[in-house]
This record gives structure tokens, C-alpha cells and sequence, in this order.
């Protein structure tokens, strides 16, 4: 049995809890007029907005792809949304904070009122396959957990997607790296997961590394997640979860976020 020592590393925390960056901004919008953040200013994760607004008015930050904690510090009664310039966005009540995300077009929410969303597991596969050598060509994403369905009940949800495992590739000297691909059969999404290198002679983990990725602008519907690995030169794979099964699994969980 090769080494299946190198197990995968989990990240941990909450997603409401996790907006990209730890700094933190307090900034005046007083006033009639929409506010534009700096990239400087957007960089940082928690954002606290304040001053008397005397209208309506937006606060318009990059479409570069990130999260943000914004804080409605302000006064006078008036709506303040956070949005990209050309997109849409969402406004966040006095006295309250939201869980932002850029999406790339549109700002959309991950959590408002300063609540955390509630998670619902909308998916455990656990693999029970018995892979014992397997062979795996050069350069070749291939399959090790087949497509396997998820429900997402919202559209405006973050999902969550965790991979964990020991799913051991070795022989020559190899660069080696899994992804999951969602939704397959429509419009793909390609997510690496885990990566390793295996010295000449020795096994690694490919999915040493893996943890979580989180997705939002999933619709609300039935979709599909699988499982690929892959190396730099052919190989051989093991996850004997039958013949070792203190020694190796799989396990994929999909957590809709709403």
C-alpha cells in the first residue's frame, strides 16, 4: 500500500465571517451625491459608512471580484446601496450591516441585517469506490467521482463546496492537481481544489491542500458537481477505501448558504 500519510487540510470559518481583506474603513457619504470608493479604500473588508445623507444615494465600489462587510452607519431618511457602476446592487439599511460580494457585474448579497445566512446541506457524498492502482494518463483531467446532484433552493445563495480526502498518485516524478467541475453537462465551472508534487518513487496526496470554494449566482434548481484529478506524467492512483478503509476517502459536501 503506498504512503498515505499527507492527509488534506480544511480551512475553517464561517463565510459571514470572511470578507476579503481585514482592514478597516470609516468613510463620510454625507450629502445628495453618489459616492465612488478608491481602489485603496475598497481593498479593505470591513467598510463603515457615515454622515447625514439628504437623499437617496449609491456607493459605488470596482467590480473586481471580492466580499465586503458595510456598516450603515448613516443618518437622515434615505436608502444607501452599494453597487458597481454599471450594475445593480444592494441597499443596506440603517443601523444594520450586509456580507457583500462583487460577482464581477453586480454587487449581490451573502448576508444582510447583520445575520448570519442559514446553512442547509444540500449535499454528503462519501466515495466507496476501491481504487488500487488505477491508471491515470498524462495530462488527462479525469473523473473520480462521477456527477453528483445538489439542490439550490435561492439564486441570491453562496454555496459552498468542501472537498476532503486522501486520494494517493505516485510512480515518477509528478506535479499533480484535482478540480470539480459544476455543472458539466451546461455552462462548466472549473475549480481547482488540491495540488501536490510526488517525488520519483513516492506517492502524494492530491488533495492535500483542499478545503472549501464558495459560488454565488447558481439558480435555483437541480445542478451537478464531479470530482477530477490529474498529473503531469501517467501514473497510478489509490483510494482503496475498501481494502484500507482507515487509510483513505473522499468526501465531497455542497452547503447552500441562504
Amino acid at each position: 500500500m503506498p504512503n498515505s500519510s499527507l492527509s488534506a487540510s480544511v480551512m475553517t470559518g464561517s463565510p459571514a465571517s470572511v470578507p476579503d481583506g481585514s482592514g478597516q474603513l470609516s468613510k463620510s457619504v454625507a450629502g445628495a451625491v453618489d459616492v465612488t470608493l478608491t481602489a485603496t479604500e475598497a481593498a479593505n473588508g470591513n467598510i463603515e459608512l457615515t454622515g447625514a445623507i439628504t437623499a437617496n444615494i449609491n456607493v459605488i465600489v470596482p467590480t473586481t471580484r471580492r466580499m465586503w462587510r458595510f456598516y450603515n452607519s448613516t443618518t437622515g431618511a434615505f436608502t444607501l446601496t452599494v453597487k458597481t457602476a454599471a450594475g445593480t446592487g444592494v441597499a443596506v439599511t440603517q443601523g444594520s450591516s450586509a456580507l457583500l460580494e462583487s460577482n464581477g457585474t453586480n454587487v449581490v448579497a451573502i448576508s444582510t441585517g447583520g445575520s448570519a445566512p442559514v446553512p442547509v446541506l444540500q449535499l454528503n457524498y462519501n466515495y466507496t469506490g476501491n481504487a488500487n492502482g488505477t491508471a491515470l494518463a498524462e495530462l488527462v483531467w479525469t473523473e473520480f467521482v462521477a456527477n453528483q446532484n445538489f439542490t439550490v433552493d435561492s439564486a441570491s445563495s453562496l454555496v459552498e463546496i468542501s472537498v476532503q480526502g486522501i486520494i494517493n498518485i505516485g510512480a515518477g516524478a509528478n506535479g499533480i492537481s484535482a478540480r470539480v467541475v459544476i455543472d458539466s453537462a451546461g455552462t462548466p465551472q472549473n475549480k481547482l481544489v488540491g495540488g501536490n508534487y510526488a517525488a520519483a518513487g513516492n506517492y502524494a496526496n492530491v488533495l492535500a491542500g483542499s478545503g472549501k470554494i464558495y459560488i454565488t449566482g447558481l439558480s435555483a434548481a437541480v445542478h451537478t458537481v464531479k470530482l477530477q484529478i490529474q498529473a503531469q506524467v501517467a501514473a497510478s492512483y489509490y483510494c482503496a477505501t475498501t481494502t484500507y478503509p482507515d487509510a483513505y476517502f473522499c468526501r465531497i459536501q455542497v452547503v447552500e448558504h441562504k
